[in-house]
């Protein structure tokens, strides 16, 4: 399946204050807040894997990997680092699908 193929549900996009009290929540163990979050932050997972496009994988695999990445990223942010949540995600989930393709290439090696 494509990515054209893929329909998302549409959330709406957070604003910088709402995404902190999100985060915060979370961090209190607000599990609500986190599943906002991650749905609220499909459209990031969805543009980042459309650099991984056609590279033989199935684009919904990579979605999954790239949001285990955002969850990741969600558990593990720390807002005295002063920047903002999509620019520590991004990374987190470029890393989570690198990671994951590097384990397909290995699996797919002779002698392994």
């Amino acid at each position: 399946m494509g990515l054209q193929d893929m329909s998302l549900p549409r959330f709406p996009l957070l604003k910088d204050e709402e995404t902190q009290q999100l985060l915060e929540r979370s961090r209190q163990g607000d599990q609500e807040a986190r599943e906002k979050l991650v749905n609220c932050n499909y459209r990031l997972v969805f543009n980042i894997i459309k650099r991984f496009e056609g590279r033989g994988h199935d684009d919904e695999d990579l979605f999954q990997i790239g949001v285990i990445g955002l969850i990741k990223a969600i558990d593990n942010f720390d807002p005295t680092f002063k920047v903002k949540f999509s620019t520590y995600a991004v990374p987190m989930i470029i890393g989570e699908i690198r990671r994951f393709l590097r384990m397909i290439i290995r699996s797919r090696l002779p002698g392994r």
